[in-house]
C-alpha cells in the first residue's frame, strides 16, 4: 500500500503520476472547488486512481460525482475505518 499525506492539492497530480496509489482520498471544503478540480484532472489522467471524495456537505455528493469521484463519504459520523474500506475497496 502506497499512502502519501498532502497538506495542500498542489502536488496531488504529481503523486498520483509518480507513486501511482490506487485510490486517493480528497477532503472537500464547502464551497471552494480546488478539490472538485483535482477530482476532475486526477480522473482524466490515463491510469486514474480511484477517488474518493469527502465532505461535511452533503450537497457535495453531485458535485463529487460531476466530478469524476468514484465514491462521496459524507464527513458527519464517518468512522477510520469506513475510510479505511472505501480506500481499499475498488470502485471501477
Amino acid at each position: 500500500m502506497v499512502e502519501a499525506d498532502l497538506e495542500r492539492y498542489e502536488g496531488a497530480e504529481d503523486v498520483a503520476t509518480t507513486l501511482r496509489p490506487d485510490a486517493m482520498l480528497i477532503d472537500v471544503s464547502p464551497h471552494q472547488t480546488e478539490g472538485l478540480e483535482l477530482a476532475r484532472r486526477l480522473s482524466a489522467l490515463a491510469q486514474p486512481p480511484a477517488i474518493v471524495l469527502m465532505s461535511a456537505s452533503p450537497s457535495d455528493a453531485i458535485l463529487a460525482s460531476s466530478a469524476g469521484a468514484d465514491l462521496f463519504l459524507d464527513k458527519a459520523g464517518i468512522t477510520a475505518d469506513a475510510i479505511a474500506q472505501a480506500v481499499r475497496k475498488p470502485h471501477s
